[in-house]
């Protein structure tokens, strides 16, 4: 039998169950009838046991790139359909480019490319209501086609996004050729595809309700995928955009031309959609970007604004990153205290937590500046100083002494050769300390200026060492709104080693301390802020609440003794 073919088997006496039939009724050597349709053979249920997807593996290639149910893939694929009247094939194409989250394509055909590798082949069975797309299980129950009322369920790329299927449903149209709602109802019987796979576009950045996505081009070939670009860096990109329909980018609706472009990461001037990309991009590497309408708002710069009421597809290759770390110390400190002053404005709101992401980004931007500030004026600091022309003398003749006794000591040990070398390297080394000019005007102006910028880095320098306690002390308040305690006293304990002299830091370590159970440690903490007018009256009302806190439990330790004593 061929895969997909209907026979009759029919077995007669001894060749059936002989003279021991298995049931009572039957009788002994009785002829059996069988009504065999062969699915499949020698392949793996993809189903759980229930038969819908079998799939086995024709050509195995060497590689291990595995496309998810995301993805984009480029394929060879040839499908036919076998039912009772026969079989006959109704797709094949070659290097087509299929997107396996968007809805169109057979839910068994989606399950079974999760099992195949860049370069192999395989093929595919698929039965049921397997041989159906998301779209077309979704159109079909809106319109009582069919009787299970738990079949979407079954789906594992359903979405529950009602305005995004909404939009762009497209029950009638079948790329592929494959089976539309007429057919349910069991007319369909069995489809099988053979399909390789060339390669895919791999989703490495998907919001939960699908609404963004972003595409890694040719993840199958190139699988090195890393994004460097972190938060306040530069970005120059080459980008394009188009409106997207029916799941399908437009060619002819290009919403902005092919241009370069210049984008922060986190500044805040992008759509919604876009800010949530950036982060994930890489350098010298293409991504598409798919975004939602309601991903679609929230521009501030017009010329990068998009269309509220469509869906959009972006085109990025990234081709050159400026790290924040690189950028002039102004530029990181306009950027660190934007970020402080939203988180500001968000802890205002009692919106802790997202309060929370602005002063981490904040302070890890300052960490940076702080370092490399502190290495600028380390190598400053560690330069040679000018010589003094007393200083060249005494050392002169100090080595004409050392060289004059060397030489009476070796005495005619030595042969010409090393005579006449020795008398060189002295008189190189003579020569080297011989430099007993002035300081010129140019070298005194040089010496001068480096030490301005030396005082100029040392005050930024403070500033930065002083936004980064402001950071850590609304951080430390956060997390203890928000009931983190334990994270409260990490980053205290670190900051108040970091900052050993801030008193709010000091106050905020002592809150987390009091927080975690260290009563005894906070009020020594607090007791270091008593005499400070500005903290007072606050560590006084601490100290005085945690020693009635103490009194308490140790009366309670002395019942529980007292208890067990009696």
């Amino acid at each position: 039998m061929k895969q997909g073919e209907r026979a009759n088997f029919i077995v007669k006496g001894a060749y059936g169950y002989g003279a021991n039939p298995p049931w009572d009724g039957m009788k002994p050597f009785a002829t059996l009838e069988f009504d065999v349709t062969l699915l499949s053979w020698g392949k793996r249920d993809l189903t759980e046991g229930r038969g819908g997807v079998m799939f086995s593996e024709t050509d195995r290639a060497m590689s291990w790139q595995f496309p998810e149910p995301l993805d984009d893939v480029l394929v060879d694929v040839k499908g036919w359909r076998t039912h009772g009247e026969g079989s006959g094939v109704f797709v094949d194409k070659e290097q087509v480019w299929l997107s396996l989250g968007s809805g169109l394509f057979p839910r068994g055909f989606v399950r079974a490319m999760k099992e195949l590798s860049v370069g192999s082949t395989g093929r595919v069975a698929v039965t049921g209501s397997w041989i159906f797309s998301d779209r077309q299980m979704i159109t079909a129950a809106e319109e009582f086609l069919l009787e299970d009322e738990n079949v979407l369920d079954e789906s594992p790329f359903f979405k529950p996004n009602v305005t995004y299927w909404a939009e762009m449903r497209s029950e009638n149209r079948h790329l592929l050729g494959f089976p539309d709602l007429a057919d349910i109802g069991g007319k369909c019987g069995t489809v099988v595809y053979e399909v390789k796979l060339h390669n895919f576009h791999r989703v490495v950045h998907c919001v939960p309700d699908g609404g963004v996505q972003v595409k890694f081009l040719d993840y199958g070939i190139e699988d090195d995928y890393r994004s460097d670009v972190e938060d306040g860096d530069l970005l120059s990109v080459d980008m394009q955009a188009w409106i997207v329909k029916d799941g399908f980018r437009d060619w002819d609706e290009e919403i902005i031309p092919k241009r370069n472009e210049t984008m922060t990461v986190g500044e805040e001037e992008l759509c919604r959609g876009l800010e949530m990309a950036l982060p994930r991009l890489s350098k010298a590497r293409k991504f598409h970007i798919r975004m939602e309408p309601m991903y679609s708002t929230g521009a501030k710069r017009s010329e990068l604004a998009f269309p509220h009421h469509v869906s959009v597809e972006v085109a990025i290759n990234v081709t050159r990153v400026q790290h924040v770390h690189e950028l002039p110390l102004d530029e990181i400190w306009k950027r660190a205290m934007s970020r402080k002053e939203k988180g500001n404005a968000l802890q205002t709101n009692k919106s802790y937590s997202d309060a929370i992401s602005y002063y981490e980004r904040s302070l890890k931007m300052v960490e940076r500046a702080e370092r490399r500030l502190k290495d600028s004026i380390r190598r400053k600091s560690n330069k040679t100083f000018t010589i003094t022309a007393e200083e060249k003398h005494r050392a002169r003749s100090e080595l004409q002494e050392a060289c004059k006794a060397l030489h009476d000591m070796m005495g005619d040990r030595l042969s010409s050769s090393e005579r006449k070398r020795a008398e060189e390297l002295s008189s190189l080394m003579q020569m080297d300390l011989n430099v007993s000019q002035p300081v010129t005007d140019g070298e005194e102006e040089e010496q001068q200026q480096q030490e301005e910028e030396e005082t100029e880095e040392t005050k930024l320098l403070s500033s930065f060492l002083s936004l980064r306690s402001k950071l850590n002390s609304n951080l430390i308040l956060c997390q203890i709104r928000l009931g983190r305690y334990s994270t409260a006293h990490r980053i205290s304990s670190r900051a108040v080693c970091q900052d050993p002299e801030d008193k709010k830091l000091l106050y905020r370590h002592a809150q987390a301390l009091a927080h975690t159970g260290q009563t005894e440690d906070a009020i020594r903490s607090f007791q270091q802020l008593e005499n400070l007018p500005e903290f007072s009256a606050a560590a006084k009302e601490e100290i005085r609440r945690l020693k009635v806190k103490l009194a308490k439990a140790d009366r309670q330790d002395r019942g529980v003794y007292r208890r067990m004593l009696s």
